[in-house]
């Protein structure tokens, strides 16, 4: 009874703690990836999806941990019972030890023979279940547009086809891991049948007894026990190899150029002889150039592809090292700054289209949800007329936003932005169509306020909207 009892804590420990080791190990190396997607160019991160980033981070950095933990302990164990049964068989016959030993280049030729074709039946199942996770997560992306549209029909062949392309190589694979297994299981097939001949003769003609005899098979199928674990073992690694190489794909994406310099106000921005291209050949801008100073509100103008969202990217930093010119802050070049820190603190944006996380509306404007900055909150909220809905909200700034924002209206995502923008209370604002949602009484609210605040701001805006247009100190045309 004693030892049932320490048997089962020291179980449930190990179990418990093993699983907990698991789910750490996986959440590091989750977000050490995210920090260095966090660090890549938008020309990388741009042109990979979400879902296959969520699917190679959630399933393959799984798998990695979990065959790290698991064969952690196994190796040296098998190691030393193949080591310590090979010297009993030697130290009783040499021959049988010999025999045993033979199953070392069986095993080697094996491994040898598959290797190639189990990694790629690994990488292939692989991009197989990539595809199908991402057609998946198409479907459910946003689920208000797919129902608007009446497109679930659409997306769901999508996703059949995917799936069945998955399940075409889930066989291969099977097929080919079958026929691994079965040489595996019977590699040593040859072996016994010798080592019976051998043994039986040698116990008839009185060379062994057999006791001898017994304990010598006993340690073989020890030897062939432990030649089975590596080739099961050989079998996770190339597996294995397949999550890592997915991984290594993203980790080995350069990180773009960041600076370390800080500044303590951003008086000028200033872009020189710009020319930028999403794809060799086709210039979006070329030759550009435009100076930003502090205390003007600028608005830019132009058709939609005239390069205005991607001349504000390329001001804020996001393909430093990707477009030829020169980009300063204050006279300083941007790869000499350090943009990450410059857009965290001293730049705010405001897109078209928000990005909302699945909290209340205060969460999204200060992320936090301590109520203790309601009063200014509610003070911004009228400056885009955003306050009478929270006042007449039952919530009001607890108002969930639901996924996406999904809860909200697009005005009402629109003007939670806005504010987010307005608290930060950065040294530059940039707004991308800042009054596309909104009623003329928000419009004027919010062209007064910016008026206000100008004096000591750099604010940009992209927009439609003549009455801002008119409004603004500089018409940048696109």
């Amino acid at each position: 009874l004693p030892l049932n009892l320490v048997s089962f804590v020291i179980g449930y420990f190990a179990k418990v703690g093993g699983q907990c080791a698991m789910e750490y190990a996986v959440k590091d190396c989750i977000l050490q990836i995210m920090q260095h997607v966090d660090k890549t160019s938008m020309k990388y991160v741009g042109n990979i999806s979400a879902g296959t980033l969520m699917e190679r981070m959630n399933y393959d950095t799984q798998y990695l941990i979990m065959f790290a933990l698991n064969t952690g302990a196994g190796i040296p164990e098998n190691l030393i019972v193949f080591a310590l049964a090979l010297e009993f068989i030697f130290h009783i016959d040499a021959i049988c030890g010999i025999a045993a030993l033979l199953e070392l280049p069986i095993i080697f030729g094996l491994y040898t023979v598959f290797r190639k074709k189990l990694l790629h039946r690994s990488r292939v199942l692989e991009g197989a279940r990539e595809l199908e996770y991402n057609r998946l997560y198409e479907m459910l992306m946003d689920i208000g547009h797919v129902k608007k549209n009446q497109i679930m029909g659409l997306l769901s062949e999508r996703y059949e086809e995917a799936a069945d392309g998955f399940i075409h190589v889930v066989s291969k694979k099977v097929k080919t891991t079958y026929f691994y297994n079965i040489i595996n299981n019977n590699m040593d097939v040859f072996l016994r049948v010798f080592l019976f001949f051998y043994g039986g003769i040698s116990v008839i003609h009185g060379t062994m007894t057999v006791g001898e005899f017994t304990i010598i098979y006993s340690y073989f199928s020890l030897v062939t026990s432990s030649c089975t674990y590596f080739l099961n073992l050989g079998k996770e690694i190339q597996s294995t190899k397949a999550n890592y190489e997915r991984l290594k794909e993203i980790t080995d994406v350069p990180e773009e150029t960041n600076g370390t310099e800080m500044l303590q106000h951003i008086e000028e921005i200033r872009l020189s002889n710009i020319k930028f291209a999403y794809k060799e050949g086709e210039d979006v801008l070329d030759g550009f150039s435009q100076t930003f100073q502090k205390g003007k509100l600028y608005v830019v103008a132009g058709e939609n592809g005239s390069g205005k969202s991607t001349m504000l990217s390329l001001l804020l930093g996001m393909y430093i090292d990707d477009h030829t010119g020169e980009i300063t802050y204050n006279g300083r070049s941007i790869k000499e700054l350090d943009m990450c820190a410059l857009r965290r603190d001293k730049i705010g944006v405001c897109e078209q289209e928000p990005f909302l996380i699945n909290d209340t509306v205060r969460y999204n404007m200060i992320y936090s949800n301590d109520a203790t900055q309601d009063e200014h909150l509610m003070e911004l909220a009228y400056q885009v007329s955003f306050d009478e809905f929270l006042k007449n909200s039952e919530k009001g700034l607890s108002t969930l936003v639901g996924e996406g924002g999904g809860a909200l209206s697009g005005g009402q995502k629109q003007k939670t932005a806005l504010v987010k923008v307005f608290y930060k209370n950065p040294d530059v604002m940039v707004l991308d169509e800042p009054t596309s949602a909104m009623d003329a009484e928000g419009q004027g609210r919010l062209i007064a306020y910016l008026e206000k605040i100008k004096k000591k701001k750099i604010i940009i805006v992209i927009t439609h909207d003549q009455k801002v247009i008119e409004a603004a100190d500089e018409v940048v045309r696109m």
